[in-house]
């Protein structure tokens, strides 16, 4: 299962995109917390339009990375 995400072009600042992303994954994961079991996918692939910054622990990527993994109990990571 492949999911785009398109964020709104006024957010500027990398913590107004890292809010915005967290939001859309969130509202993805809630989605297969309330499905059974057996209509989960196996693989579940997220994409935006955001630049994730790439600082080591702290940019984008690396938050967004550590909060999938925290919040995400259903689904494989790749």
């Amino acid at each position: 299962m492949a999911r785009s995400a398109h964020a709104p072009k006024n957010h500027t600042s990398g913590e107004d995109n890292y809010k915005w992303l967290v939001n859309a994954i969130d509202g993805e994961l809630k989605r297969f917390r309330e499905k059974e079991k057996e209509y989960r996918p196996d693989h579940y692939l997220f994409y935006t339009n955001l630049v994730l910054t790439p600082a080591k622990d702290t940019g984008i990527k690396d938050r967004i990375e550590l909060y999938v993994k925290e919040k995400n109990v259903f689904l494989k990571m790749i």
